[in-house]
C-alpha cells in the first residue's frame, strides 16, 4: 500500500533517512504538494529518491517548508501504468491532462493509499484509480 506523509505547518521536515525508507519500500514513483499563498502547488513524478529529496531540499530553501503544510506520497501501483504521471497527488479535477501534470497549482489538491474499489479500468487504460 502507498505511503503518505503528512507534515503540519510548524513542524520539521522528517529525517531522510524515513523519507528514503519510504521511497524504497514503494518505489512506483512520488510526489508532493504544499501551500504557499493560498494556493495548493503539486510537484510529482519524482521516479528517484535523490531527485525528490533534492527539489525538497530546494523548495525548504526557498520557502521554509517549516512554514507550510506538506503533504508527500509513495506509490506503489496497483492499476494503470508506473509513470511519472500516475504519482500522486492530484488536483480535483475532472481533467486528465490536469491529472497527469507534473507541476500544477489548484485550489485543492488529494492523494490516497489504497485501492478504489468501485474502479474498473480497460485492460489498455493507462490511467490508474485516482
Amino acid at each position: 500500500m502507498c505511503v503518505i506523509v503528512n507534515k503540519n505547518r510548524g513542524i520539521e521536515l522528517p529525517r531522510k533517512e524515513l523519507l528514503e525508507n519510504c521511497f524504497s519500500n514503494n518505489s512506483d514513483g512520488c510526489g508532493m504538494m504544499y501551500n504557499l499563498n493560498g494556493k495548493v502547488y503539486i510537484e510529482k513524478g519524482f521516479m528517484k529518491f535523490d531527485e525528490f529529496y533534492n527539489r525538497l531540499m530546494e523548495l525548504d530553501e526557498k520557502i521554509n517548508l517549516v512554514d507550510r503544510g506538506l503533504v508527500m506520497h509513495f506509490r506503489i501501483s496497483t492499476s494503470g501504468g508506473i509513470n511519472k504521471g500516475n504519482c500522486h497527488p492530484y488536483p480535483i479535477s475532472n481533467d486528465v491532462n490536469d491529472l497527469k501534470a507534473l507541476k500544477f497549482t489548484t485550489d485543492l489538491g488529494m492523494a490516497h493509499n489504497g485501492i478504489m474499489s468501485k474502479y474498473e479500468p480497460s485492460k489498455d487504460s493507462t490511467l490508474n484509480d485516482t
